[in-house]
């Protein structure tokens, strides 16, 4: 991996209900704004709710721009009563699948670790700023896990032949 392009340039978990940022990490030398990042995608959730006209809950999954592409992942509880929203800001790639399946894992992390601070969440982000450690080297354990599979086309990644295999019984 090269240290100078990494996969993510920020990670953040975001409280739904009131679009607070619990914890973030930035990777690259850019800064963003947390607040706004967190406002935008409450913002677009709504929009996107309203549009939709259903009782189901729809939600974006990424934003691509440019070289960057941002991913989206939610994750709720009800034993806690909140969902947790995982924005990441990072380079694109070919296959964004693996940082939701990363993504996913985050916050389901997250949520297991800070089930009671989230339960009765009042705005205090301090309890939260112990998982940043979770954060940190984020970009390394990804290629460890993932590797080049990002950088393929999902139909270019070898995997179960569904149809192959179902196509025999006909």
């Amino acid at each position: 991996m090269d240290p100078n392009n990494p996969i993510f340039h920020a990670v953040y978990l975001i409280e739904a209900e009131t679009a607070t940022t619990l914890v973030s990490q930035t990777y690259s030398h850019q800064e963003y704004n947390g607040d706004l990042i967190s406002g935008m995608f409450q913002a677009l959730e709504s929009f996107i709710n309203h549009l939709a006209y259903s009782k189901t809950y729809e939600h974006i999954q990424e934003i691509t721009f440019g070289e960057s592409l941002i991913t989206y992942e939610r994750m709720g509880s009800r034993r806690i009563g909140r969902s947790v929203l995982a924005v990441a800001i990072s380079r694109k790639v070919k296959n964004p699948t693996y940082i939701h399946t990363y993504l996913r894992q985050i916050l389901d992390t997250f949520i297991h670790m800070h089930k009671h601070h989230l339960k009765f969440f009042h705005g205090n982000t301090k309890p939260f700023l112990q998982f940043k450690r979770h954060l940190t080297g984020l970009n390394q354990r990804f290629m460890n896990i993932f590797g080049d599979k990002i950088e393929k086309k999902p139909a270019e990644i070898p995997g179960p032949s569904f149809l192959k295999d179902f196509s025999q019984f006909s």
